[in-house]
């Protein structure tokens, strides 16, 4: 009998994770994103009557914010590139969960617009031709302004 306490505790050491989560409604799993990224998450659990007590974002293993509250709306600087990021919950008990929210991060600096000019022949005498070459490249994102 008193093995089957020690298994039924055993079993149920495993079970209260499963009645915390933590939802991430933005960003999404595998998204691309250019940062900051708007990471907006809330958390619960069942498993402690005192509740959540804090949250956190680790980004490639690293704990990089926290917040002590149940809900989380923060904008994250991130690195362009692939980057590992979990959101986490721990409770007034000791107990935690976790979400894992992969993204890749997409560069957000504008290239700038350039413009060259060429002549050909580069020098003439008056009187004679010459062909002149504009080439433009727009920016990214493309603004064009006309007047």
């Amino acid at each position: 009998m008193k093995q089957l306490s020690l298994l039924i505790a055993f079993l149920l050491s495993f079970a209260a994770s499963a009645f915390a989560t933590v939802t991430v409604t933005s960003p999404s799993p595998g998204s691309t994103v250019t940062s900051p990224v708007h990471y907006v998450a809330s958390a619960t659990t069942s498993t402690c009557s005192t509740g959540v007590a804090s949250m956190g974002i680790y980004v490639n293993n690293k704990l990089v914010y926290v917040v002590n509250a149940t809900k989380m709306d923060h904008l994250l600087t991130l690195a362009a590139g692939y980057e590992h990021t979990v959101v986490e919950e721990w409770d007034h008990c000791g107990g935690a969960s976790y979400t894992t929210i992969n993204l890749t991060v997409k560069s957000s600096t504008p290239s700038a617009p350039t413009v060259s000019i060429s002549a050909n022949p580069s020098s003439i005498s008056a009187g004679s031709a010459s062909t002149l070459t504009v080439t433009a490249t727009l920016g990214s994102p493309p603004t064009v302004f006309f007047r």
